[in-house]
């Protein structure tokens, strides 16, 4: 816990990968996540949701000393700088902050705390969790099967080991926090993959490998995908369940008109008739599909 912590836990003269308990990884995401999920809903009951956002990524940051940002920072700088791969690796390990690195910082700082203040407060403390324990399920992905392009480095510490079991054992721990939001976890998960291969991709192709920095920067980047999948989420299990409703909907109604007009004798509608009839349903139920934001936000809070 001590790697990627401020909190001195978990010293052991294990070999260095064990020692750093890599396996464990997502559990210290999650327990990192946890810390921040009671300050938001502790800060929700005296200040706006918004300002309650700013304390528990503020409260993030100094759980993890910035260690995660400040990789995000460098790796920004030095992947989307220009130069060779040594050029660039010695941009990474230049301790000031450069443009990109400082865009980088305020654009996913500022969308986590501006997705935490859209949540309601139970939802912000789940997501909290499990961003916690995916984004660190995908630092471990790419600790075990990303080759080091240094030959020296705090990242050379957790190379080698037992890849296969840690990811294994890391696996299961997410999927345990994941347990908390299911739903939303699984359509995250698949997005927090797709931007680690991303910044994987980058980085192989302008380093020849990760570094520690790239480390950071997946964690709070799989940080930040998981939390701005949570109203996604939502939209395409909404989109996916809606079309085939409509359809029932407006078949039913359609079946009640012809129903209704053999009773009484008349002769049933069809063509161009029978669309018409039925378009009243299929319109109300096109607006219900597309309500307003405030309405899926007081969803939220009654079944939250």
């Amino acid at each position: 816990m001590e790697f990627l912590t401020v909190v001195p836990v978990g010293r052991t003269a294990a070999p260095p990968a064990d020692r750093l308990g890599r396996a464990y990884f997502p559990a210290i995401g999650a327990v990192v996540g946890l810390g921040a999920g009671i300050v938001f809903m502790l800060a929700t009951a005296v200040v706006t949701p918004l300002v309650a956002g700013v304390a528990a990524i503020a409260t993030a940051a100094l759980l993890t000393g910035g260690l995660h940002l400040d990789g995000l920072a460098d790796c920004s700088d030095g992947l989307l700088g220009g130069g060779s791969p040594e050029r660039r690796l010695e941009i990474m390990r230049d301790p000031r902050v450069g443009s990109f690195g400082a865009i980088a910082l305020v654009v996913v700082l500022a969308g986590d705390i501006a997705l935490l203040g859209g949540m309601t407060p139970a939802r912000a403390f789940g997501g909290l969790v499990v961003a916690g324990a995916l984004s660190r399920l995908a630092l471990l992905a790419v600790v075990a099967l990303v080759p080091y392009a240094r030959s020296d480095g705090l990242g050379v510490a957790v190379t080698g080991g037992r890849r296969v079991p840690d990811l294994a054992i890391g696996a299961l721990l997410t999927l345990v926090a994941c347990l908390l939001d299911l739903r939303r976890s699984l359509v995250a998960a698949l997005v927090v993959a797709v931007a680690t291969l991303l910044v994987v991709d980058l980085a192989r192709r302008r380093i020849g490998g990760a570094t520690g920095d790239v480390y950071g920067a997946c964690t709070e980047i799989g940080q930040w995908r998981y939390c701005s999948c949570s109203r996604p989420a939502d939209d395409l299990a909404r989109a996916l369940v809606s079309p085939a409703r409509c359809l029932d909907r407006t078949r039913g109604s359609c079946d009640r008109i012809e129903r209704s007009a053999l009773e009484s004798g008349r002769t049933a509608p069809s063509g161009n008739t029978r669309r018409r009839a039925c378009q009243p349903t299929a319109d109300r139920c096109l607006l219900e599909r597309h309500a307003p934001r405030d309405q899926y936000r007081q969803e939220d809070r009654s079944g939250s």
